[in-house]
């Protein structure tokens, strides 16, 4: 039996590598450094979400265990080295009791200008709102048909733009084509930014609007015995625009990478850091994995 496993492992690995010949295109970005982070199968784990302040310094981090840790990221020379963690806490409903279930699925993290944090929740189809001081969650009105998505392909991806609207995008949908909705929050309710389309597997797991004002999406493809991660940048406008590849990396080259920051350092170059999601298992790692994009290209990418 073991054997005959093996033999199908190794062919799957072959079917893979069959399967796609195209040009590999990394993109501009440059790995500054990975950070492992701190196991702990009860509590910790599960990494999904992640915001970064603009320093790139103080965190929050939401785990698709219904959790929130918030703490600061170390630096020695600029460059990762730790992690300063507060308690781990326990998001709550709109009753202020934990969630639970399938409602417990954080899976986006964003933070207004005000400090109201928000959480997107991949099971339940929700958004809920904290603002600074509150632990009772609001829930934040969306569209009815919001609850037709898949149920392991809900409300991923979360942002928020310079005018303060939010932006959300489901992992799937039901719709045949490649097109992923995107919705964004206007006066009048959420509004579908046309023009993001899904390719070569990727699907969307993160999202973070940049200082350069622009989306960007993480993206994520199961390559039979890893992971492949991809972060594309799109104009924001009634639609998304000019998209360029900012990264692609092979499959195994990082975790399960979910939660994506974007900001920019001291020296003026935009760093894409990101969160990769253990789903509490020994075999996959968690990791904080921060790339740079010079700032010699930090307004180009290449079109794709």
């Amino acid at each position: 039996m073991r054997q005959r496993l093996a033999i199908a492992v190794i062919f799957l690995a072959l079917l893979v590598g069959l399967a796609d010949r195209r040009p590999f295109d990394p993109g501009p970005a440059l790995l500054d450094r990975v950070l492992d982070l701190p196991r702990d199968r009860s509590r910790l784990g599960g990494y999904s979400g992640l915001h970064l302040a603009e320093d790139g310094a103080e965190f929050v981090i939401v785990s698709d265990r219904g959790r929130v840790l918030r703490g600061s990221l170390l630096r020695e020379g600029g460059h990762l080295s730790g992690v300063r963690a507060k308690p781990i806490l326990s998001l709550r409903d709109t009753r202020g009791k934990p969630v639970r279930g399938m409602a417990n699925d954080a899976e986006g993290v964003a933070v207004a200008p005000d400090g109201t944090l928000f959480v997107s929740f991949e099971g339940a189809h929700q958004i809920l709102a904290y603002p600074v001081g509150e632990t009772t969650g609001a829930r934040i009105e969306t569209p009815i048909f919001f609850a037709t998505l898949p149920s392991n392909g809900g409300l991923e991806a979360l942002a928020i733009d310079p005018e303060g609207r939010l932006i959300t995008i489901p992992e799937r949908s039901f719709r045949r084509n490649r097109a992923t909705p995107v919705y964004r929050q206007d006066v009048d309710g959420w509004t579908e930014l046309p023009g993001y389309v899904r390719s070569h597997g990727f699907l969307p797991v993160g999202a973070d609007v940049g200082p350069d004002g622009r989306l960007y999406i993480l993206e994520r493809h199961f390559a039979g015995l890893g992971f492949a991660s991809r972060v594309r940048s799109f104009a924001l406008g009634p639609e998304l625009s000019d998209a360029r590849l900012i990264l692609r990396t092979p499959a195994r080259r990082h975790g399960n990478l979910e939660g994506l920051s974007v900001w920019r350092d001291g020296q003026g170059q935009i760093r894409l850091t990101m969160i990769s999601d253990d789903n509490f298992l020994a075999l996959l790692p968690g990791q904080i994995v921060e790339y740079i994009l010079p700032k010699s290209l930090a307004n180009k990418g290449a079109t794709h």
